[in-house]
């Protein structure tokens, strides 16, 4: 959506859904066994060679966090802390 809100005036309706709704947008509910295809696929990728670095980075968050054990609640700040050094590294 191509909206010019530079020098705009936005009135919102029914304002008071816009916190949750951006908490939720910013979330992200993931299950134990996806985790644990990602890191097997991660493993394959590396094996055959591709995208190493990378994929290394990504066990590397995942395991080093320990979110493919069962039950596992990760802090909003724990999820960012560990995303921004993926990125920045």
């Amino acid at each position: 959506m191509d909206i010019d809100l530079d020098n705009a005036i936005v009135i919102l309706d029914e304002a008071h859904n816009i916190e949750g709704t951006a908490r939720d947008a910013g979330g992200l509910d993931v299950q134990h066994e996806d985790l644990k295809q990602a890191n097997r696929e991660f493993g394959d990728m590396i094996k055959h060679h591709v995208l190493e670095n990378s994929c290394r980075k990504l066990m590397d968050v995942s395991n080093g966090s320990g979110c493919c054990e069962p039950n596992f609640v990760q802090t909003n700040w724990e999820l960012i802390l560990n995303w921004h050094l993926f990125f920045s590294s």
